[in-house]
Order: C-alpha cells, then structure tokens, then sequence
C-alpha cells in the first residue's frame, strides 16, 4: 500500500464553516477558529452606521433645542412698550405625563413658552427654533373663564372681532385662578 492510499482510506470530515475537508478526530488547527470566532463576535458587535448616524442626529438636534430654549429662558423679562407695565408672567407648569410621552422634550418647550399679562394686553411667547409672540389687546377680550382641576387649570379668554379664543396653560391650579384676576382687574382699569 503507498501513503497516498493511506490518506485517502482515513475517514474525514467536512468543517460546515469552510466546507473543507479534515481528517476526523480533531486533528484540525484549534488556533484557527480561534481566529475565525473573534473576527465573527467582532463582526456582530461592529453598530449598524445607519444606526449610528441617526442617534448621533436625534441627540444633535435635542442639544440644538436644549441651547435654543435656555438662550429664550434667560432672556429674562418679555420687552414692553413705553407706559405698560408687567402684572403678572409665568411658564407652563411641569407635568410628569407630558415628560414621559415626549421622552423629556418637553421641557425646552416649556421652558420657551411664557404667558404675560400687562396692563394693556396678554402676551403668549413659545417656539423653540422659530420662536411666535402672539398679543392681546385687552379692550378686545370679551370673556375670561377659568378651568381648574385638582392640581393643573388653563385660563381661557374669547376676544371681540371673530379671532380664535386663547388659553394659557398648563398652569397650578392657584395660578390659573391668579392669572384670570389679573387679565379682569386690568380691564377693569
């Protein structure tokens, strides 16, 4: 018998990863899947790049928003014409529901949004990046009503001349109250 005979009357078997043949046994090289399962776990642990560009552009945007609300934040006191005079001014209060559905966007919002009342009109400032001032004439608020529940209320007023009724709020329950005595004492003066 020659030793190619020999060779080919060995039993082998087939490696199912590289399809090639070995001798049965084991006597295969133990380094070498050593190798194969690193590269393999390093492979499976490599992030998707889409993945990965599409955090960094979720986080990229909630920071620009965080910067844009804290810059309007401390921008301090709404600016006022000569002769009126601020009564009263706030923020949305903190809900915990709204958090969570918003994942904690909401408190560049809210920390964006301010209601003022002033001697001659009520003022609601909010946006983020495109940042709205919409203003009231007192002499053209027809109603104040004011809707409380156990710890949020909103205050509602309707205005003369067929433009939308507005609301301020999220509010305390006490500050809704407060916010619509002043809206009434000042057109009352």
């Amino acid at each position: 018998m020659s030793a190619s005979t020999t060779v080919s009357d060995q039993a082998t078997e087939q490696d199912p990863a590289t399809g090639a043949q070995e001798p049965a046994g084991g006597s295969h090289d133990e380094s070498s899947e050593a190798v194969e399962d690193t590269a393999g776990a390093a492979r499976a642990r490599r992030p998707n790049p889409q993945v990965v560009a599409g955090a960094a552009l979720a986080l990229g945007l909630a920071a620009a928003a965080v910067v844009a609300a804290s810059r309007r934040a401390s921008a301090g006191v709404p600016a006022v014409g000569e002769g009126e005079s601020i009564l009263l001014t706030s923020r949305p209060r903190k809900v915990l529901w709204r958090y969570a559905l918003s994942l904690g966007l909401w408190e560049p919002a809210r920390r964006a949004t301010r209601y003022t009342v002033t001697n001659r009109r009520v003022m609601i400032e909010d946006g983020l990046l495109s940042q709205g001032a919409r203003s009231l004439p007192l002499s053209r608020i027809n109603h104040v009503r004011v809707r409380t529940g156990p710890w949020q209320g909103y205050v509602e007023f309707a205005a003369s001349g067929g433009s939308r009724n507005e609301a301020i709020g999220p509010l305390r329950t006490p500050r809704a109250r407060e916010f619509a005595h002043a809206i009434m004492e000042a057109m009352s003066r």
